[in-house]
């Protein structure tokens, strides 16, 4: 990620008790070699095999503070390349939620730093079918929102997408919440639609 252009994205699980320190050492890297670091910030996959070797945070709460951090720490970063005279950005984020309030918190960071919404450095990312209410609201406002559209063998891709419906059961609890107005908007569609 040399000369502006942004290629290739890392990935950083903020569950891992390490990936605060790692991020910090690679934003410094980046810094230091002229590069932009370029990485997909997600909580975590792996929670239950992991959690046994003791890598983990010891709670959902400690995770959701450090993907928190992170964000507010990428996105300085962000809006500081942006005002200094760097030749090449220092980073570029793609924040890969499904977390209601983490979204809310990075869009009143971007909003704080100054950040335009449509930043091209600057990405909010989701799976299609989990949270697309979320997904749509942030890409009308203006937002670069895209969806991870999965395929493949069915056998293949079943379990990853198990352990996302798993590490997103509060996600889902949250989208039940709103089903109500859903189901107001599409009766209010309906009459529309037959005239009434």
């Amino acid at each position: 990620n040399v000369g502006g252009a942004v290629v290739v994205y890392d990935t950083l699980q903020m569950y891992l008790q390490s990936s605060p320190r790692r991020l910090q050492g690679t934003l410094e890297a980046a810094r230091v070699g002229g590069y932009t670091f370029a990485v997909k910030l997600v909580r975590g996959a792996y929670v239950e095999q992991e959690q046994l070797l003791g890598t983990v945070h010891p709670s959902k709460e400690a995770t959701d503070a450090a993907y928190d951090a992170a964000v507010t720490q990428l996105l300085e970063a962000v809006a500081f390349g942006r005002s200094s005279s760097a030749s090449v950005p220092a980073a570029a984020v793609l924040l890969a939620t499904h977390n209601r309030v983490s979204l809310e918190r990075s869009v009143a960071e971007m909003d704080r730093l100054g950040i335009a919404r449509d930043d091209s450095l600057v990405h909010f990312g989701q799976i299609l079918g989990m949270v697309d209410n979320l997904s749509n609201a942030l890409g009308v406002a203006g937002y670069n929102a895209t969806k991870l559209v999965v395929f493949g063998d069915m056998r293949e891709v079943l379990p990853w997408l198990m352990r996302r419906v798993q590490e997103n059961r509060d996600a889902f609890g949250a989208q039940a919440s709103e089903l109500p107005v859903l189901h107001a908007e599409l009766r209010r569609r309906l009459r529309l639609g037959s005239g009434g």
